[in-house]
């Protein structure tokens, strides 16, 4: 699509909607496309930046005016606000420590059952003999005696 199809399916919108390309220092092409609102004289905000994740610019076509449409308050495809996504995102994480906690407790439940205590990872057990302050390992030849 060119700029003027894309102005003129846009103004079907609103009318007081305009495409602008700004310039923008490095990008490749060294410009990008913006939807600006013109509210008053002196308030034209920009409503909508077409590029992706990365701040280069995307190809001029009808997703524009698409994208536009849909974060228009009166739309049907709005998409997902901030707050809800979050939320989402958050109970999906909370199942997911929630699964991960009863697996462990899974685990663990024989040992628990027999009482029996888990196996720890700490460095356990008895020193060497020869770091025991001087005391001779019960069993085996005296090694303090030459």
């Amino acid at each position: 699509m060119d700029e003027a199809s894309v102005q003129r399916q846009l103004k079907r919108l609103d009318g007081r909607l305009v495409l602008q390309k700004h310039a923008r220092d490095g990008v490749e092409g060294g410009w990008v496309y913006k939807v600006i609102c013109i509210v008053s004289d002196t308030l034209a905000p920009i409503i909508f930046t077409w590029m992706d994740d990365y701040g280069n610019p995307l190809p001029l076509s009808s997703g524009l005016v698409d994208a536009v449409q849909s974060r228009m308050l009166a739309s049907r495809n709005r998409p997902m606000d901030e707050d809800t996504f979050n939320a989402r995102l958050r109970a999906e994480r909370n199942k997911d420590i929630e699964r991960e906690k009863q697996a462990m407790m899974d685990d663990h439940r024989p040992y628990v059952e027999r009482n029996r205590t888990s196996v720890s990872f700490a460095k356990a057990g008895k020193p060497a003999y020869w770091k025991r302050g001087g005391k001779v390992p019960r069993s085996g030849k005296d090694l303090t005696r030459g």
